[in-house]
């Protein structure tokens, strides 16, 4: 066993990284959980927040997706308030996780705070994908409507559950 006194301390960029990891570990625990509770996506109704934007996404031409991304990275991880508050909301989740007793309540306030902080993100991607469609000429967003278009089919082909209202192509 080393001497704490004498053991080099462990450097910030480790500690961030080590929460980074948990969080990352956290997310898809969740995820399994989720999954494990909710049956399998066709069984649900409608699609995660995740099917929902993928199309949106997969329609983007490559310098569309990186404008996008260079806006996400603007407004999102400019705050680095809000990345602090996120990792600390992780090691409050641990907190709460080895208490004993184990208060639900305060489980559920950290959720619900990650929540919020996802549905902000959620937000400002939205912002970012409309900035980016604003700046498309007609035939260009045209041209968009015909992929993400081509994206869904091929997402029902695969049988998953879209709730697109009627089959009928819309009138052009």
């Amino acid at each position: 066993m080393s001497d704490p006194k004498t053991s080099p301390p462990v450097r910030r960029w480790v500690r961030v990284l080590l929460v980074v990891s948990l969080g990352v570990n956290l997310l898809v625990a969740g995820a399994v959980v989720g999954a494990f509770l909710n049956g399998p996506p066709d069984r649900r109704s409608g699609a995660s927040n995740a099917e929902m934007t993928l199309p949106y996404t997969r329609a983007l031409t490559e310098d569309d997706r990186r404008d996008v991304r260079r806006e996400l990275r603007r407004t999102l991880f400019s705050d680095r308030d809000e990345h602090g508050a996120l990792a600390q909301s992780y090691v409050r989740a641990i907190e709460v996780l080895r208490a004993a007793p184990f208060d639900p309540e305060a489980l559920t306030t950290v959720l619900e705070d990650q929540s919020n902080t996802a549905r902000s993100r959620m937000v400002k991607g939205q912002q970012a994908l409309i900035a980016v469609i604003t700046g498309m000429t007609d035939a260009d967003r045209a041209a968009y409507a015909d992929r993400l278009e081509h994206e869904l089919q091929k997402l029902e082909k695969r049988g998953k559950a879209w709730n697109r209202g009627s089959r009928d192509k819309p009138d052009r």
